[in-house]
């Protein structure tokens, strides 16, 4: 109605998907976050059911249990609603944007975890936690490195200096597993992603 959802009727099938924790999964990408003993700006990439959400889950987890002042921002109950995260502030039902943005000002993180960043708003929100000396660690869809290179947000993330650390994940035969790790850089208004040292 108006342009947006109202309703939902004659639902034909549903899907249901059980989140778990896998304790440990994270621990290589967290080390790999840390290597300069902070934390850096992480993006997670990888099609549907490959573990993105697993893997965020367990590095807030991770992060937290260092000592890292964690927020995750839940804009739909994935990430913190359904398990514990112990030592975490979680904003849950937030949009994303304006949950980032009201985590920097009030809460005093060290860094912001959410899911599914997909829109130039979180973009922005991303960028300003940068400014701010706030390390964000996200999920982004997608499937290789090559693949992104014509698609605008993660350009225009690149092009921000939003990330540091580019992580890609195998897919749904393997959930949870990182399959190389990158850098974005941009040459000539192109962007490419290099492997990260």
């Amino acid at each position: 109605e108006g342009g947006h959802l109202r309703t939902v009727r004659d639902v034909t099938s549903l899907c249901i998907r059980i989140p778990r924790s896998i304790p440990g999964c994270a621990a290589a990408l967290r080390r790999r976050m840390l290597g300069e003993g902070h934390p850096v700006n992480t993006l997670v990439v990888g099609p549907p059911s490959s573990g993105k959400t697993t893997l965020l889950r367990d590095v807030a987890a991770g992060l937290a249990t260092e000592g890292y002042r964690v927020t995750v921002v839940d804009e739909r109950g994935e990430l913190g609603g359904p398990c514990p995260m112990t030592g975490c502030d979680v904003l849950l039902g937030y949009p994303k944007a304006e949950g980032i943005r009201r985590a920097v000002r009030c809460l005093a993180p060290d860094v912001i975890v959410f899911d599914e960043l997909g829109d130039e708003a979180e973009a922005e929100a991303v960028a300003a936690c940068a400014r701010a000396g706030v390390a964000v660690v996200a999920s982004l869809h997608g499937y290789e490195a090559a693949a992104l290179s014509h698609l605008p947000l993660p350009c225009g993330l690149a092009r921000r200096h939003a990330f540091d650390l580019w992580a890609f994940l195998a897919g749904r035969g393997r959930p949870g597993q990182v399959t190389g790790y990158y850098r974005a850089e941009v040459r000539d208004h192109a962007v490419y992603w290099l492997p990260a040292d």
